[in-house]
């Protein structure tokens, strides 16, 4: 008498195969939905920051032992208009020199809503041009600040919420170097 073992085997290894290339083709759809944004921390692509890296390391540390940088928003007419200040500070009797900047106000989680503020030192400060926020929640400042020299590169967050009244409030959240 023969008996017929039927080996399922054969059919695990065959799902296994179709399971992972369904997951794979999961993963690239829902990807998709969800794209990665750049970092623009140091206002540059990601090649060139990797290539020098340690010199704009070198040059941050050099930056900040010569200043040091403050934030400060400001909405002064309590109206939907900002005006951001970077007061610096020279220390150990560092001169400003040609003192420039790029600003970047943007969301942390989009570039949609990304807006380069023109800057002009004036007083011991950077202080920006007026903007405004489009949408409520959490906003970045990142700052890259220059003399003719070193290079120092800022990230400071906020919080815009409207109160009761109507009138936006702005909390500062975190500060400083990255």
């Amino acid at each position: 008498m023969a008996q017929n073992k039927k080996t399922l085997w054969p059919y695990g290894i065959a799902f296994s195969i179709v399971a992972i290339i369904a997951a794979c083709v999961a993963t690239i759809i829902f990807s998709l939905d969800y794209p990665v944004h750049s970092d623009n921390f140091y206002f540059d692509k990601y090649q060139k920051v990797d290539e020098n890296y340690n010199e704009i390391q070198l040059k941050q540390q050099n930056f900040e032992k010569k200043y040091e940088v403050n934030f400060e928003i400001s909405n002064p007419q309590n109206t939907e208009k900002f005006t951001l200040n970077l007061p610096i500070k020279a220390k150990n009797n560092a001169k400003f020199d040609k003192i420039s900047a790029e600003i970047l106000l943007t969301r942390p989680d989009s570039t949609t809503y990304d807006k380069r503020l023109n800057t002009q030192f004036l007083d011991g400060a950077l202080r920006s041009e007026n903007f405004s926020i489009e949408k409520l929640g959490r906003w970045q400042v990142m700052a890259k600040i220059s003399d003719s020299i070193d290079t120092g590169f800022y990230k400071f967050e906020f919080n815009a919420t409207k109160t009761t009244s109507g009138i936006y409030d702005l909390q500062i959240l975190e500060g400083g170097c990255k």
